[in-house]
C-alpha cells in the first residue's frame, strides 16, 4: 500500500464532506490522518488528508472522482511521496 496525499479547497461554505468521503469508501482506501484549514482571509476551506492506497489506484481516477464529488471544488491536489511504501 502506498501514501497518497489529497488536498481538496474549495470556497467557504462549498467544501461538503460527507461527498469526499463517500467518494473515498468507492476506492477502498484508509484515511491515516486528515485535517481541514479556513482562511478566512482568502475565503476558501481545504481538506488535507493522508490515505492509504493500493498501488494500482492511479491518481487521475481519484482527482476525477473528487471532483465530480464535489463539483464547486477550486483545486484537487494529489500527490504519491516516493519513499513511502507500507507492506
Amino acid at each position: 500500500m502506498y501514501l497518497t496525499r489529497v488536498a481538496v479547497t474549495a470556497r467557504q461554505g462549498e467544501l461538503h464532506m460527507v461527498p469526499v468521503w463517500r467518494s473515498l469508501l468507492h476506492f477502498g482506501v484508509k484515511a491515516q490522518e486528515w485535517g481541514v484549514n479556513i482562511d478566512a482571509q482568502e475565503k476558501q476551506e481545504s481538506l488535507h488528508l493522508d490515505l492509504m492506497c493500493k498501488d494500482e489506484l492511479e491518481p487521475e481516477q481519484l482527482r476525477a472522482e473528487l471532483r465530480a464529488s464535489v463539483p464547486t471544488a477550486l483545486s484537487v491536489e494529489i500527490s504519491r511521496p516516493p519513499s513511502v511504501v507500507v507492506g
